[in-house]
Parts: C-alpha cells; sequence; structure tokens
C-alpha cells in the first residue's frame, strides 16, 4: 500500500496538530472571560429593533474614534440577537474563526513559498504568538480576528484569481477588501501586501496589477476621504498624533511584542540603560519567577534567527529584509504616532511580514535536516516564551481583574429582586468598578432600559428611598 506521507511530511502533520493543541492551550482560558468595558457600550449600541437603527450601525460615527461596523458593531448584533447575553458562545465564534485565520496563514505560506516548513513555521508563529491575549479574552477586540480573517482571505482570492481576472474576480477581491476594511483600518496596508507577493512570485505585470488594485485604491481614498474630512475622528488625548523619538520607541516595543515579551515591560524596562524598573513591587514580585525562563526562551528564539539570517546572508536577502521591516513600519502607521494607545494585539496584520520572511529564510536553507532542525528550535522557544509571557499577563493585566468585578456585579445584580427601581448604587467602588461596566452602559443592558447607576464608597448611613444598593465586597 502507497504511503500517503512521506516520514518528514508526517512529521510536519503532527508538529502543525501539535501546534493547534498548544494554541487552545494557551489561549483557551480567555473563553471564561465575562463582558466588560467596551463590550457593555456596543451591547447597548447594538440592541436595535429598527431597520434605520441597523442601518446607522453601518455608517461612520463621531462619537467614538474607530470606524469597524463589521468587526465590531455587526458580530455583537449577531451574536446578541443569536446567543443573548452568553460570552462563552461569543468567544467560541471568536476562537473558531482565529483556528479559521490559522489554516489561512498555512495555506497561503505554502502558496507562496511551495515548502511545507515554511508554512509549518509561519503557522507556529501566528498560531501562538503572545499578542493575540487580549483579542481572545476581550470581546470588544473581535474586530481584530474579524478584520486578520478578511485581510488574508482577499490575500488569497489575489493569489488565485489574479492569473485568470475577469471582471468578477476584481469584484470579488474588492468586496473581500472592504469587508476587511469595514473590521480593521489595518488592511489599508493590503495593496503593498499584494504588489509584494506579484513582485516576489513572478515579474509584476502592471496592466494586470492595476486592474486588481484600481478599484481597491478608489475605496481607500473614499475611507480615507471620509475619516479625514466629512466624518472627522473625534479628538481624544489617548489618541493624539505625536511626531517624536517616541515614535521610534513604539516601533522597537511593538518588535519586541512580536518576539512574545510581556507588554507591562513597556513601562519598567529602560531601553537606553538595558534596566528594568526596580521601584514597583506590584510588578518585580510577580514577574520575578519569570524572568530566567523568559529570557532565555527569548535568547534561543533570537540567537536562532541570527543564525538562520546568518546562512542565507546575502544580497537578495538583505532587500528582502529591509523590505519586510519597512512593511512591518508603515503596516503600524495607524498606531504608530499613538505613544500612549500602544497594545500588542495591534501586531495581527503587521506581523505577518515579518512571520513570511522568517518563512522566506527557512525555504533558503538547502539541508532538509537542519530545515526540520530550525523549525523545532525556532517553533519550541517561540511557544515557550509565548506561554510564559501568557502566564505572567493573565495574572497581572488589567482585562483579568476588570472582567471579574464586572461579572460579579452582574451576578449580584440578577439575585436583586427590586429589579423595578431606577436607580442602582455600588458600594464599595472606585474607579476601576465604574471602568469595568462602562459607567451606565452594563446595567442599561442588563435591566435592558436606563436606570442610573452611582459609585460609592461605601453605603449611606440613611438609605434613600428608591434605590437598590448593591454590595459588591
Amino acid at each position: 500500500m502507497q504511503k500517503i506521507f512521506k516520514k518528514p511530511d508526517l512529521i510536519l502533520l503532527l508538529t502543525i496538530l501539535a501546534v493547534i493543541a498548544t494554541t487552545v492551550t494557551i489561549f483557551a482560558k480567555g473563553l471564561s472571560y465575562f463582558f466588560f468595558q467596551d463590550d457593555w457600550f456596543v451591547l447597548y449600541q447594538t440592541n436595535i429593533h429598527t431597520l434605520k437603527e441597523f442601518f446607522s450601525l453601518l455608517w461612520f460615527r463621531q462619537d467614538v474614534i474607530y470606524f469597524r461596523p463589521l468587526g465590531m458593531q455587526l458580530f455583537f448584533f449577531a451574536s446578541q440577537k443569536i446567543f443573548g447575553l452568553n460570552p462563552l458562545l461569543f468567544h467560541s465564534v471568536a476562537f473558531l474563526l482565529h483556528l479559521v485565520n490559522i489554516a489561512l496563514i498555512w495555506t497561503l505560506a505554502g502558496r507562496i513559498f511551495k515548502n511545507k516548513f515554511a508554512a509549518s513555521i509561519s503557522t507556529i508563529l501566528f498560531s501562538s504568538a503572545a499578542f493575540h491575549f487580549m483579542t481572545l479574552s476581550w470581546l470588544s477586540l473581535t474586530w481584530n480576528i474579524i478584520g486578520t480573517f478578511f485581510f488574508l482571505l482577499t490575500l488569497k482570492l489575489f493569489l488565485d484569481l489574479k492569473d485568470r481576472l475577469s471582471i468578477k474576480s476584481v469584484i470579488l477581491i474588492t468586496i473581500s477588501f472592504i469587508l476587511a476594511l469595514s473590521s480593521t483600518e489595518f488592511a489599508l496596508i493590503l495593496p503593498v501586501y499584494a504588489v509584494a507577493l506579484e513582485l516576489y512570485e513572478n515579474k509584476p505585470d502592471v496592466k494586470k496589477m492595476a486592474k486588481v488594485q484600481t478599484p481597491t485604491l478608489i475605496v481607500i481614498f473614499l475611507y480615507i476621504l471620509c475619516r479625514l474630512l466629512i466624518y472627522k475622528v473625534p479628538v481624544d488625548s489617548n489618541y493624539a498624533l505625536t511626531i517624536d523619538t517616541r515614535a521610534f520607541t513604539n516601533l522597537i516595543w511593538y518588535f519586541l511584542w512580536l518576539l512574545n515579551l510581556p507588554e507591562v515591560l513597556k513601562y519598567h524596562f529602560h531601553l537606553a540603560s538595558l534596566s528594568i524598573d526596580k521601584a514597583d513591587p506590584t510588578f518585580l514580585q510577580p514577574f520575578s519567577p519569570y524572568v530566567k525562563p523568559i529570557f532565555t526562551s527569548f535568547a534561543l528564539f533570537t540567537l536562532t534567527t541570527v543564525i538562520l539570517v546568518y546562512k542565507n546572508l546575502n544580497k537578495k536577502t538583505f532587500i528582502v529584509g529591509i523590505f519586510c521591516i519597512g512593511l512591518f513600519t508603515c503596516a503600524l502607521a495607524p498606531v504608530l504616532f499613538l505613544p500612549d494607545h500602544s497594545f500588542p494585539y495591534y501586531l495581527s496584520i503587521p506581523s505577518l511580514s515579518i512571520i513570511f520572511f522568517v518563512a522566506y529564510l527557512i525555504t533558503n536553507i538547502k539541508s532538509e535536516s537542519l530545515k526540520r532542525i530550525l523549525v523545532l528550535i525556532l517553533g519550541a522557544s517561540y511557544i515557550s516564551t509565548s506561554v510564559l509571557s501568557v502566564s505572567f499577563t493573565r495574572k497581572t493585566h488589567w482585562i483579568g481583574a476588570e472582567e471579574n468585578i464586572s461579572k460579579m456585579i452582574v451576578q449580584a445584580v440578577k439575585t436583586q429582586n427590586d429589579l423595578h427601581k431606577s436607580k442602582i448604587t455600588i458600594y464599595p467602588a472606585n474607579y476601576q468598578t465604574s471602568q469595568s461596566l462602562m459607567d451606565q452602559y452594563a446595567l442599561w443592558v442588563i435591566y435592558n432600559r436606563k436606570v442610573m447607576t452611582t459609585f460609592e464608597e461605601s453605603k449611606e448611613s440613611t438609605p434613600a428611598p428608591g434605590v437598590t444598593y448593591i454590595n459588591i465586597k
């Protein structure tokens, strides 16, 4: 009987299955996270009943900084209609779509590099990256997964259809791009990715590229026109553009986050002196057990990557490397100049250029046995760093605290028998309590009507009439 898989192919298949299992292990705990913060705002916003209200979800808004009608509003609208207020089912949809994105990475890398080792390392790096932690824990960030899906789908359609272009295929690619842009502003970089893939595969046909890209560029022009001139982005101090050296520091941290270092290091590690701030025990105490294992895995991955670059050292590799770093930087443009608003989850799309560069380096290694060893070391060290980083982050990140506060308060509210009252006082409360409920929005969603919620440090000695008091101590 003829073997379906050769031995190396079987090893690769088992590796991919192990990676998927590892991904589930790393991020599955996020499935249990409750609604909190922005979730309540979007849930209230999408609890609509008329066609006019539905179409308003699809248009530009000037009361929020983002325009992600598909990735946020429609996702919450559809999920709320189907699942009610069951966060587990919301998370399950997001998680399954993340697994689809992993499959798309495998398919794209295999199609581009025509090499299973390249497909394998691309899948390992993307699937286990620690920057997915927030996205797979906070439902308000599901736009990131949906946007990445349509981004990858558009690239796949481009690769599949570019050699047999027709009006239908151009329309299909354009629709897919519009869906990507309706989920994430990072889709703006997609035409550059398409050109890069065309340059990598063969000598580009300018007329063919123009035929594919013109509708996409028109959509981008109209999008930018609306966002900058017609429906202007609201001014917010956290989103204030800052063009100075902090943008370069931001870029370095995005690169370090791509290598799975914990997000919080940005606020405690000084790049100039390469030293850790020892003044904050709330950081040092929980981080101290993770220092050696995280940096050991990080160093092993970095050293192996340096060896990989050295093995490929030539003019073409240098050009491809510079281009990929440039593409990484350009893809981060929507957030690079926002030093007060930088988070690892923004790496979902920008990371692709660096991931594919590593895959390119693997492809050019001549020895099959050396490829297997490099993929094994790179994959194992990257996964190890991610597991450790996510473990530390889950224990210390504000996401875990806020979803827990939100869940506790909602459970306490549901045990009350006097839900007819129009005023609620929650105590003992602080700013984080209010933040986790998005101020008024959580109880508006739970009560399905507007109630007045106040947050107090303690209960009044003489309870006011008509007020429900909820003790969350």
